[in-house]
């Protein structure tokens, strides 16, 4: 990718430097300084692998565009449309071509989670975001589930088969074995009680910008889908409890407040945690396994995989329960508060 082709697609001039950036396991992204409309500014190009489907980033933009017009005090990727109208056009790359997409860059940086108040920020930005997602509808079919799990790669429907990918010895493939069999058991229990909605789908620090301790934007939104809205909240309560493996309530407590003060989770939403989080390391497992298959997982990524899922399970085993008691003391001190 070089200035001149980026210039031809986009409604840009005066393209002076693009350089590749570090960072994202699925994409291969780049920082573009450019002018657009006279004003010169900085932009993130990224480009889809061969693999991406067009109707899950048909999803992606079509998520984005609808949010646009909301008024959040943060900032959302504003994807530039080509000179052809298209939001996430094709675009010639040194071996094919590739769809890929122009956003501005937006303030902040990634910080590692360092304070409570970064934390409560985070979870008061998610919950702002989920209460105007609840309100996007989008002329695009999403993607399967995380909980559909023989559906997250067509070319890999029987989910079962996913330890078998995963480097781990016998005992440590069973317990994942196990995992899989029992998220394929709860799902249909899950889908049918706990609200939907479109959710972020990655809502972690890596895609989180700050400055000092408040939130300023909300980047990479490729996994948006209608899911489980917990999924979310899960997620990114797990990210700050267990940040890097140092188990840290104070964090984890401070992100929960944050998005009470936004929306006030459902009783079966709140006991789900728990199951939530096997679910989206199982759903992670299998989707690296379906890459692994066929040789389009990066190196390393599939005992990343495994052993995030295995630590997790260990995890929930010896503090689920309190975890979930802490949601709820947490949950009936703000509801007192209100």
């Amino acid at each position: 990718m070089d200035v001149t082709t980026v210039a031809a697609v986009w409604p840009i001039s005066s393209a002076s430097q693009i350089e590749p950036l570090q960072g994202g396991i699925n994409n291969r992204t780049f920082r573009v300084v450019a002018e657009v409309g006279g004003e010169a500014s900085d932009y993130i190009l990224r480009l889809y692998p061969a693999t991406a489907s067009p109707q899950s980033v048909a999803f992606e933009t079509a998520v984005l565009s609808a949010l646009a017009p909301i008024n959040l005090p943060f900032g959302l990727p504003r994807p530039i449309p080509a000179r052809n109208g298209e939001v996430a056009p094709r675009v010639p790359t040194g071996n094919g071509e590739a769809l890929a997409l122009l956003v501005p860059v937006l303030p902040g940086r990634f910080t590692e989670p360092s304070s409570p108040l970064q934390a409560e920020s985070a979870g008061a930005a998610l919950g702002m975001l989920h209460r105007a997602l609840a309100g996007v509808t989008v002329p695009v079919a999403p993607r399967p589930t995380y909980g559909e799990l023989g559906q997250i790669d067509p070319h890999f429907p029987d989910p079962r088969r996913a330890p078998d990918w995963a480097p781990v010895n016998e005992e440590e493939r069973v317990r994942l074995g196990q995992l899989v069999e029992e998220v394929l058991t709860q799902r249909e229990h899950w889908y049918s009680t706990l609200p939907q909605q479109i959710i972020h789908g990655d809502y972690v620090p890596y895609n989180l910008l700050l400055e000092g301790n408040q939130i300023t934007a909300v980047l990479d939104f490729e996994l948006a889908n209608r899911d489980l809205r917990a999924l979310d909240f899960t997620m990114g309560l797990w990210a700050w409890l267990n940040w890097k493996g140092n188990l840290n309530w104070a964090f984890g407590e401070a992100f929960v407040r944050g998005y009470r003060a936004h929306i006030a989770l459902t009783e079966a939403e709140i006991q789900a945690i728990p199951s939530l989080l096997r679910l989206r390391k199982a759903a992670t497992l299998v989707w690296w396994a379906a890459r692994q298959s066929r040789g389009a997982a990066a190196e390393g990524i599939m005992e990343w995989a495994a052993k995030s899922a295995l630590e997790a399970e260990a995890w929930i085993e010896a503090n689920g329960a309190d975890l979930v008691e802490r949601l709820w003391q947490v949950s009936e001190r703000l509801t007192g508060l209100a």
